[in-house]
């Protein structure tokens, strides 16, 4: 991403397990906080099941009942998934191109997530106030102050 983008708006499928947990709140604030690389950043989790997002219609081409045991048969399952317009692009990913992120900021962040996530619509963190992290829920919008 280019150095001059300083806001970004993210759009993430709703599953707590995924992108609506406390690492993935704690990296967004760290990028802004820490790291001074975001002056603003939105993200919003669309309602289950109405997001008719590309990566969403991505999945569909990938059989997930296949029995595949090694990673280079998976990456052949992907690269096979779509041969025309816009094929996938597969990256093999070593543990070097890895960053343990809760062991990097967990001295910088409490442990627990002060806010349940599951119920979030959006999140919004802002270079101004450093520790105010604002969040809706279906309908009320909330502003938390946390370290």
């Amino acid at each position: 991403m280019p150095p001059e983008v300083s806001s970004i708006y993210l759009f993430c499928d709703p599953c707590p397990g995924q992108n609506k947990n406390w690492t993935m709140l704690w990296i967004l604030h760290y990028f802004i906080h820490q790291k001074k690389r975001f002056r603003y950043v939105h993200l919003t989790f669309p309602i289950r099941r109405h997001s008719y997002m590309e990566c969403d219609r991505d999945m569909v081409l990938i059989n997930q009942k296949l029995t595949i045991e090694t990673p280079s048969g998976w990456h052949e399952h992907f690269e096979d998934a779509r041969k025309t317009h816009s094929p996938f692009n597969v990256i093999t990913v070593d543990s070097r191109m890895l960053l343990d992120v809760e062991q990097h900021i967990k001295n910088v962040y409490v442990v627990t997530c002060p806010v349940k996530t599951q119920p979030l619509r959006e999140v919004i963190f802002c270079v101004d106030p450093p520790r105010l992290m604002q969040y809706r829920e279906a309908g009320m919008a909330h502003l938390a102050a946390h370290s």
